[in-house]
């Protein structure tokens, strides 16, 4: 009776020590929110997720902590943006001690590896200020930048967790098709396809494309909704409607072209990774970037 009893004692034992089915294995680090919010979304239940960077904060100039150190010590993936953003992040690195995640091992995901980057300098001197020597690295800014910051967070999920890379490809396909019917809209997507959407939004050619091909009332999504800007200069101004509201609770874009001149429009911004609406306005356009995604 009494073996029968330890037995049963080992057995639970054993089966408490397992890992519960969907509880999360791996802690994921990253420098800014926008590659938390993807992470969370690819690795579901299996991570965690925390961001060095509150969402209101500048990540250019963040000084390093003790804190984000040990947030680091830990963390088996650290996603930076891999560029000139965050200069900060070798210390905290360094101070961490994690050498699962130093630049070049299979804990570190550089989010920008395969973005094309804009406003890349001609010149390295300092006359036009402070000059970003790789280009851009605010690269969340379009949709299409992040299809491939989530491709790169992925496979760095995969590197580290080999048993949930499956899962974490499946989570990949699905978030890459939310953000493809959210950019070219349902019907378009159906009748293309993302892979002969995308390069042409990433060329500029998309509207041309679809205008000679009679497609263009096909096209949904924020580039439909961004056409009224299409050939339109535009300048962002941000202010409050009361006291009462903060300066970011209000956005405007003044539009110019020859025909009309300058008109002042309220705009509805749209979050990316969910497609809720942040503020009630008259009209809509996503954040955007250089090619057809920003020039609609």
């Amino acid at each position: 009776m009494k073996r029968k009893q330890r037995s049963l004692v080992l057995i639970m034992t054993a089966t408490l020590a397992l890992p519960m089915v969907g509880e999360a294995t791996v802690k994921v680090v990253t420098t800014v929110q926008d590659y938390a919010a993807i992470a969370r979304d690819i690795g579901k239940d299996r991570v965690t997720v925390e961001a060095i960077v509150a969402g209101n904060a500048d990540a250019h100039f963040i000084k390093p902590k003790p804190s984000y150190a040990i947030m680091l010590r830990d963390a088996d993936l650290f996603v930076s943006t891999g560029l000139d953003l965050e200069l900060w992040t070798p210390v905290i690195v360094n101070k961490a001690g994690n050498r699962k995640i130093i630049d070049g091992a299979e804990g570190y995901v550089s989010a920008s590896h395969g973005v094309e980057l804009l406003q890349k300098p001609a010149s390295m001197d300092r006359s036009a200020g402070d000059v970003h020597i790789y280009g851009n690295p605010h690269i969340t800014t379009s949709p299409l930048n992040i299809t491939v910051v989530a491709r790169n967070i992925a496979t760095g999920l995969c590197k580290v967790d080999p048993e949930g890379c499956d899962a974490y490809k499946l989570n990949l396909d699905d978030f890459n098709d939310r953000i493809a019917r959210r950019l070219y809209g349902d019907q378009l997507l159906e009748t293309l396809g993302v892979e002969a959407l995308d390069p042409l939004a990433r060329s500029g050619r998309l509207v041309p494309f679809l205008d000679e091909h009679g497609l263009l009332g096909e096209l949904g999504g924020w580039l439909g909704e961004a056409m009224p800007f299409r050939g339109q200069k535009l300048s962002a101004t941000t202010g409050t409607g009361s006291t009462s509201r903060p300066s970011s609770d209000f956005l405007s874009l003044t539009t110019w072209s020859p025909s009309r001149g300058s008109h002042r429009l309220p705009v509805t911004w749209r979050s990316w990774s969910s497609g809720s609406t942040t503020r009630t306005s008259a009209c809509s356009s996503p954040p955007t970037t250089s090619s057809d995604a920003n020039r609609s």
